[in-house]
């Protein structure tokens, strides 16, 4: 059975906060997802010194509504040009994190067991994906078919050889895969 993953899934950014200027200590923060336009979710966030405390709600079995409070430490790490850098210290495992997922409570991706989507997908999808890459970096549809793009103006001829190159390889790789898979049929 695959793993659940991380798209559609509320979170919190810790760098993200920080960019906002956001983790200001005796701030708080009003947090809220959206899923097709409406709001789906909200948190309240006391920003701390040392800590950020998450105040939420879920309704529970019954419909019976229950409120949270959960600290969350931060950590800092120094940036090589001066300043630093915050983490989250994932309040179930203690590891250093950005992010923070929700799932019934806030943790990292290996708590959660969560994976990328991306993670998910067989070889001939990531052969299409590549393929795809290069032909719209070059200016060129996402079709995978087709003549190949021209070289862009102003990009080096070696560039544009090892692009070229590297699209021709995963082009034999997916007709191999394809080959691969048909012949299962």
């Amino acid at each position: 059975m695959a793993k659940a993953t991380v798209e559609g899934l509320r979170f919190i950014d810790v760098q993200d906060w920080h960019r906002r200027g956001l983790l200001k200590p005796g701030q708080w923060i009003s947090w809220s997802w959206q899923r097709n336009g409406e709001k789906s979710g909200s948190i309240a966030v006391e920003v701390e010194s040392e800590r950020v405390v998450l105040r939420y709600g879920i309704s529970g079995p019954g419909g019976k509504y229950q409120r949270f409070r959960e600290p969350v430490y931060l950590d800092f790490s120094p940036c090589n040009r001066g300043g630093k850098r915050p983490w989250f210290q994932c309040p179930s495992c203690g590891h250093r994190v950005v992010v923070l997922y929700f799932c019934q409570y806030f943790g990292c991706r290996r708590c959660h067991r969560l994976a990328y989507k991306s993670q998910q997908v067989g070889k001939w999808e990531r052969l299409v994906h590549r393929i795809r890459k290069i032909r719209v970096r070059l200016g060129g549809p996402p079709e995978i078919v087709g003549p190949f793009p021209p070289k862009p103006p102003r990009m080096r001829w070696s560039t544009y050889q090892r692009l070229e190159s590297e699209e021709r390889k995963a082009q034999l790789e997916h007709l191999a895969a394809m080959k691969g898979e048909l012949s299962r049929l």
